[in-house]
């Protein structure tokens, strides 16, 4: 007997990819369907195995793990870095990446969503590289002008981040199914706190005085060249892909043969924007989450600062940055599983943000303590710091893609992280703008570490305390500065934490995936009481 194989049934997870696409087109209205296969082309292909996307994955982490490295390393060392280069160089050097960020974020989510992922790779290697290696020949120039260098090699790699910060969620959005989508968004962003970890794990290990800042730089040059290399290997790069990027973008008329494709992805950009910001609830994850951000970077930033005066190390403050991270990590891994399963991304928000929220208020007060106590405070409270405020991340930009789905992932992230950005530059902004030198009489002189020498003026202890509103009502020792500075940001912070109480998402993204299976399930129902195999209907 003769028996006839029937083609294969469409996978489960086939038919939610697909949802998307029809869900994307949906969006930007009437496209003839040359234009869909020219929005889809940076698509994956559904019968690609399931090892490429975790290396695609990997390679998005390795860029993103770098560049956070570029940013962060020079905080922990922030007095060797400030008596080798000048005054606040630490500082600069960390504020240079926001305020790079801020102005062209758009750009970079622009470039994204019409240029895809694998360019926005090249995109974000290519300076990330170049800016370590001026940051690698800063310290073999002449004094005068070593400064500019490094900070032009800083200002160069902070443009990568711009292509950086949505690829996450863009990555996850398009290569994984629903089941591990959320895992996808944690190991992609976790490598950008795991990079903060290992800055402030090996930058004091690496510098110990003014002159191992050459140490530094070339390993960070080394570093952001070989993920340089990995992305041209991974992405079979060709110039060709770098030419159309940078040249055809910007400098080409568009033809008349892409006049259509080019307006279709413009439209779906700009009508992504519009929905994002005509949703509420996309509205108020805007504001909590980006304010997280903000308020994690401007202590990674600040920290050594804010613990130095009380006699804490750069090895303490790099401690309490390890501590918060690897907490952090687990945290994250434990929420992506469980929201993953249960799709509580609402009631993770919650309790995650509140707890974070005290958790990092507490921490700040605390670095006025000094012995024991303040040790296991610090330590304690960085733990729960970064078990639950880096969970919000990957929890809180996967809940943004499924209120706002179908806009463009790039858009609804992209937003986000650049928004943190512009919080980040306020928090820091407060903090140096209400910080004050330590007075002669103030016992504190006698036990800071914040100067590299006796004699370093360079890095005179200031105050960045921010103490407990209780606290500032009940005694009139504390100064009007920190009691100011403590009301702006604990009002920031507590508002953070009220807002969350009034998310009403809708999950549209998961309401639509179960449709299309429930669809698809049905039409192969259909099909089979239809149309049975030949040899069954032989058997009858």
């Amino acid at each position: 007997m003769v028996h006839l194989k029937r083609e294969e049934e469409p996978g489960r997870n086939d038919s939610i990819m697909f949802a998307h696409k029809e869900a994307r087109l949906s969006l930007i209205g009437d496209v003839n369907k040359s234009e869909v296969a020219e929005l889809d082309s940076d698509q994956p292909n559904r019968n690609n195995r399931n090892w490429e996307r975790w290396i695609l994955l990997l390679l998005v982490a390795s860029l993103n793990f770098s560049n956070t490295i570029s940013w962060i390393s020079y905080a922990p060392v922030g007095n060797y870095v400030n008596s080798f280069y000048g005054p606040e160089t630490a500082t600069r050097l960390s504020a240079v990446y926001l305020l790079v960020s801020v102005p062209f974020g758009l750009c970079g989510i622009w470039l994204g969503s019409v240029s895809g992922v694998k360019r926005s790779l090249v995109m974000a290697a290519l300076p990330n590289a170049f800016g370590a290696m001026i940051r690698a020949y800063s310290h073999m120039s002449h004094d005068e002008y070593r400064y500019y260098l490094v900070i032009c090699g800083q200002t160069l790699a902070a443009f990568s981040y711009p292509f950086i910060m949505f690829l996450p969620s863009k990555v996850s959005d398009s290569y994984f199914p629903p089941s591990e989508r959320t895992l996808a968004t944690t190991i992609g962003i976790m490598s950008n706190p795991f990079g903060i970890l290992t800055a402030n794990f090996f930058a004091p290990l690496l510098v110990q005085s003014s002159q191992d800042i050459a140490v530094l730089n070339n390993s960070l040059c080394v570093l952001c060249v070989g993920v340089l290399a990995l992305v041209f290997v991974s992405s079979n790069f060709q110039w060709s892909i770098f030419c159309n990027t940078f040249i055809f973008q910007f400098f080409s008329c568009r033809g008349l043969s892409n006049e259509n494709k080019s307006e279709s992805k413009e439209k779906q950009y700009l009508i992504s924007f519009k929905t994002c910001f005509t949703n509420i609830n996309y509205i108020i994850l805007f504001v909590i989450l980006g304010g997280g951000i903000g308020m994690f970077n401007s202590l990674y930033t600040m920290m050594f600062e804010m613990m130095c005066p009380s006699g804490y190390s750069n090895q303490m403050a790099g401690w309490c940055a390890v501590i918060m991270i690897t907490s952090g990590i687990v945290g994250s891994f434990v929420a992506g599983v469980v929201v993953d399963k249960k799709k509580c991304y609402k009631e993770a928000m919650m309790l995650l943000m509140i707890v974070a929220v005290t958790a990092g208020t507490v921490f700040i007060w605390t670095t006025k303590l000094q012995g024991v106590e303040g040790t296991i405070g610090l330590l304690m409270f960085a733990f729960i710091l970064g078990f639950c405020g880096l969970a919000t991340y990957p929890v809180g930009l996967e809940l943004a893609l499924e209120c706002t789905y179908p806009a463009s992932p790039e858009v609804s992230s992209g937003l986000i992280v650049l928004f943190g950005q512009v919080f980040s530059l306020f928090f820091i902004t407060i903090l140096k703008l209400y910080s004050y030198k330590i007075e002669e009489n103030d016992y504190r002189l006698t036990i800071e570490v914040c100067r590299a020498t006796s004699e370093d003026n360079k890095n005179y202890p200031k105050d960045y305390t921010v103490a407990f509103i209780v606290s500032y009502f009940l005694s009139s020792e504390f100064r009007a500065e920190s009691g100011n500075i403590f009301q702006i940001i604990s009002c920031v912070a507590s508002m953070f934490a009220v807002l969350v109480v009034f998310l009403r998402p809708e999950y549209k993204r998961s309401d639509s995936e179960k449709k299309q299976t429930y669809l698809a399930s049905q039409s192969i129902e259909f099909e089979r009481k239809c149309f049975p195999p030949i040899d069954n209907q032989a058997n009858h």
